[in-house]
């Protein structure tokens, strides 16, 4: 029983120092916006790779994600037109422990939003959740800070 306490401490300890930590919020949204530069040159794996050292999710789900974008951007081309551009419409600190930034992927005729959360628990931020989807509806821009 001990050798496995001990075999799963050196796990947990193994994945925390392979997890890396932004110190600043300027970090954040410096890797942020890298993301979103790759995803505007359809590097979907480069992105999703950008996220994996600061990041709690399993780095297969962020492979899932990359695989997606790459299956499902170029389908959108009649309904959403051509990529274009990106833009920082929501950043958001609650206290000193969660960021969120929510971009939107533009396109010629509708966007697509994606949400990055972060979370600090004394040590840098690490990416906490990550979603995308098209539901602007969501934003409420009258409460939106300026990014």
């Amino acid at each position: 029983m001990k050798k496995v306490i001990i075999s799963f401490a050196m796990l947990m300890l193994a994945c925390y120092l392979n997890s890396q930590s932004l110190v600043q919020t300027m970090d954040v949204r410096n890797l942020t916006d890298s993301v979103m530069k790759d995803l505007l040159l359809q590097k979907y794996a480069a992105a999703m790779d950008r996220l994996k050292p600061i990041s709690h999710i399993e780095a297969s789900d962020l492979d899932r994600v990359a695989t997606t974008f790459a299956a499902q951007i170029p389908s959108l081309g009649p309904h959403y037109g051509n990529l274009v551009g990106y833009d920082l419409v929501w950043k958001r600190q609650l206290g000193t422990s969660l960021l969120e930034l929510i971009y939107l992927l533009k396109f010629e005729k509708k966007p697509l939003k994606l949400a990055f959360g972060f979370y600090n628990g004394g040590t840098g931020w690490y990416l906490l959740n990550f979603d995308f989807n098209d539901k602007i509806d969501d934003l409420h821009l009258s409460s939106a800070s300026d990014p």
